[in-house]
This record gives C-alpha cells, structure tokens and sequence, in this order.
C-alpha cells in the first residue's frame, strides 16, 4: 500500500513490532505464509498488533487447544457434507458479512443495485452473522455451507504450522507465542472459505464492512490472488489511522470527510477513498421523522449506551459511568435509565455492573438488547455514554447528549470538543446536565450544537448514503480490475 498521502501516520510501537514479528515469519525469500493459496499475513499481524496494543495475549488452556484443534477438522467436516450445497449467483458482488448491522446496512445497498441486474448480490455470513436468528440473515449462505474439499484440507495442515510459527515467535516475544499457535488454525479455515466462496460465485467484486479487523485483510488477500478489486464499506465513523495502517483495500467507502481525513493520514491513497454517507444514519433519520416522542412526559427517559472494555477503556471505568448515571437519574426522579448493551460486547456484562449498583427510589432500570440502541433513542429524552458514536445517533434523533466519564479515565472524546455531547465527570455534575436538560430550550440548543457540527462524521444527510454506496460499486465492477 502506498504511504506518500500527506500526514501519513507513524505506525507505534505496537504496530512496528507486529510487522516485525509477522515479518520474521515469511519464508526467507519473502513470499506469503499462505494457506489454500491466500496470504494469512496480513491478518496475523492484524492480531499480533491488537495483543501488544491491548497487552492482552490469547487464551491458552484446554478449552482454547480444543477449539485450535477442532476448527481445522470441523472446515473438513463441512466440505464433506452430503447434503446440497446452495447455489449462488455468479458473476457479480460476493459480499462478506460478520455483523448484523451490516446486513442491515446493505440491504438498502443492494436495493439500490437492483437498477444493475447484472450485479447479482451473493452475501456469505461469518462471525456473529453466522450465529445471527433473524431470519432474513438464515436466508444467506455461512462461509462453511460453501467450503470444498481441497481449501479446508490445506486449512486442517494449518495447526501443524502455527505449531512451527508460534514455536519461532515464541523466541522473539513470548506471549505472543500463544496468539500465533491461537490464530493461524482461525485465519487458515476462513481464508480456506473465502477460497471456496470465491471459486463458486466468481465474483467481480469483492465487498466487506471490516476496515479494522482481520476479515478485511484476508478478504483483500484474497482479492490480490484472484484478480478481484476490494471494496470496504462504512459501519461506522473512523476514528484511528494506526488501525488503518495495511488495509490495502482497492476502494474505501467513509461517511464523511472526517473519517476521510483520518483514512489519508493512515497511508490511503486519496483516489481510493470515497465520502457516501452513512446509510445506518439515513434509516435513522428516517425513522425519527415517522415517529413523534411524547415529550411531555413526567418520567426522564435516559439512554446508556453501555460499551466494552479494551486497551482505551477499562471495565472499572464503564462500570463506574453506569453506577454515575443510576444515582444521577435518583436527582431526577422520576426517572427511566435504559441500558443497551454494545452489539459485540461480551455477554453478561451489563448484569454484572448491576450487580453492584445503586437503584434509588423513583428510577427504573430497563436492560434492553443488544442492537436495540435506536428504539430507545427514539423514545427517549437524552443519551448518556462513555466514548461511544452513539452521541452521533442522538444527534440525528434529536436529544441531546452527554458523555459520562468518572474520574482517572484520562478519556480524550473528541465529538466533546465540537459540541456534539456535552461532559460530566461525576454523578453530581451529571445530575446538573440532566436537570438543565429537562429544560425544552436548553435541550433544543444542545441539538443544534450538536447538528452544527455533525455532518463532517455522517458525511451529507440527504437520504441518499445507499444510492451512492450502489453507484461506486457498479463502478468498481465496470473498471474490471484491481485500481
């Protein structure tokens, strides 16, 4: 990937060493640690780079070695199947899923292409996607429902060879030994089923939602060794170029100029990324302006946007934003605090904050589900968080928002700085915000404030993010090969 964009990010420590390591790897004449032909590199390292930077090795244990094991037999296991394979479209669009959310926000997309009936859309599920009960997602293929026989054979010889790459890294840096022998048996059975999902659907493009993860590294491997061009959608707002730093896609979707700005100082070259807006965005505004709020309510209805701790956030500091936002609703009771949890957080651990906190008198707590953040905003009063982009979301509803973040979390958020939430850094500043903000004026110039600044995130809010995303892939498929 080219690096001369001005301002390109300085890779860190974390990112340097990765390169490194994964480097150290290949074999002497540089070519690729490859699996079913793909080059597993680039996501290795992907993984490599979030352990040192989160200082968080994998797991190792029994459990874990099962797992390491069974996935490479079970990739065969699957191949080998009787029963009938799907039959997917050829000759048009294979779009790699891991979220529900991005089914969600391509389905708009795709309705936009139907003005291209020659780009049949074939979509393959993996992740949570894969385990996904809506039923409009069962109705697409898994990754593995594709798998042949000859990719998931290489990919069952791959613990034999995180066995040989983790005893080398090993040497170099210990702990991370074990995120090798963990991940190469992973990265091997989904690079064997993107071969397959390829072979069969002989796409002309290539389409992920996975700018940051491992998914989008393979999938771009794989692109370089079929001739395919690669394109990465939005599903949210950019906001690290070091993250960025390898993703070689052959086009990149951004909401807005924010994220694009930030996508040129990783190292993206300009041509290669495209402002559409954010369909997620669209839909919500969408929805809003169908349905009016009761605004009159006695009851304060609050929104926490519960996140998950990583290397920026510590459990300790969510859980105290939580415990803060209980005993401010208190101040204000009648008062209603609806907790959504983040649609990849672990599971439980919103119930386990609970555990601990203080409900006061007056103050109903309602543990919504996972995904379920823009029902709730859309009747509620206010939104309380951390550092999540859900203060985006409550712009675009119309309530103000404010970010919660307790003493010692030294947190930078930068959507604080331009107005789009407000700051509390305690329960009692929090319970001023919530009682100024009853205020109906004082609520409405908190949303302007936020609305003032909101569109360099969203990018333009014309309602028109999906026709733009269909536009740039059918024009990705017309050029016929890798930019």
């Amino acid at each position: 990937m080219s690096v001369d964009s001005p301002g390109a990010a300085v890779p860190g420590a974390a990112r340097r060493r990765a390169a490194e390591i994964v480097r150290s790897l290949r074999p002497a004449d540089g070519c690729a640690i490859a699996v079913a032909g793909i080059d597993v590199g680039p996501a290795l390292e992907q993984q490599v780079y979030f352990a040192l930077r989160d200082q968080d090795p994998a797991a190792t244990g029994i459990s874990a070695a099962l797992k390491r094991r069974a996935l490479p037999v079970g990739a065969l296991l699957a191949s080998l199947r009787p029963r009938r394979r799907p039959r997917p479209d050829r000759g048009g669009v294979l779009l790699l899923i891991r979220g529900e959310v991005h089914a969600r926000a391509f389905a708009p997309v795709a309705e936009a292409l139907g003005e291209h009936p020659d780009l049949p859309v074939v979509t393959v599920r993996v992740g949570q996607a894969a385990a996904s009960r809506d039923p409009r997602i069962r109705a697409t293929p898994r990754l593995v429902d594709l798998m042949e026989g000859a990719p998931a054979r290489a990919a069952l010889r791959s613990s034999r060879l995180a066995t040989s790459l983790a005893r080398r890294v090993a040497e170099l840096e210990p702990s991370i030994g074990r995120v090798v022998r963990e991940q190469v048996p992973r990265l091997a059975v989904a690079a064997a089923g993107l071969r397959s999902a390829t072979e069969a659907v002989r796409p002309r493009l290539l389409v992920t939602y996975d700018e940051a993860g491992s998914w989008g590294r393979l999938l771009v491997a794989e692109g370089r060794r079929s001739g395919v061009p690669v394109l990465d959608l939005p599903h949210a707002e950019l906001v690290n170029p070091e993250i960025l730093v390898g993703a070689d896609f052959d086009a990149m979707a951004v909401y807005g100029t924010a994220s694009r700005d930030l996508a040129l100082a990783a190292g993206v070259q300009a041509t290669r990324v495209r402002v559409v807006g954010s369909v997620r965005h669209d839909q919500l505004a969408a929805m809003a302006g169908e349905r009016r709020r009761d605004a009159g309510a006695s009851e304060l209805r609050i929104t926490f946007a519960a996140q998950y701790p990583t290397a920026g956030i510590a459990d300790t500091t969510l859980e105290a934003a939580l415990h803060d936002t209980l005993i401010a609703a208190g101040s204000v009771a009648p008062a209603i605090v609806r907790i959504v949890p983040h649609p990849i957080g672990p599971p439980g651990l919103v119930q386990r904050w609970l555990r601990t906190a203080q409900v006061l008198d007056g103050v109903r707590v309602d543990e919504r589900a996972a995904g379920d953040l823009y029902e709730a905003l859309l009747d509620s009063d206010l939104l309380v968080t951390v550092t999540s982009q859900s203060v985006l979301e409550a712009a675009v509803v119309g309530i103000p928002a404010v970010s919660i973040q307790p003493p010692g979390s030294e947190l930078a958020f930068p959507y604080a700085a331009e107005r789009i939430a407000d700051v509390a850094l305690d329960a009692t500043a929090l319970a001023e915000r919530f009682a100024a903000l009853r205020s109906p004026v004082a609520a409405a110039a908190a949303v302007d404030r936020a609305r003032a600044n909101v569109a360099r995130h969203l990018g333009p809010m014309d309602g028109r993010a999906a026709q733009r995303s269909a536009e740039l892939v059918a024009e990705l498929v017309d050029a016929g090969y890798a930019v």
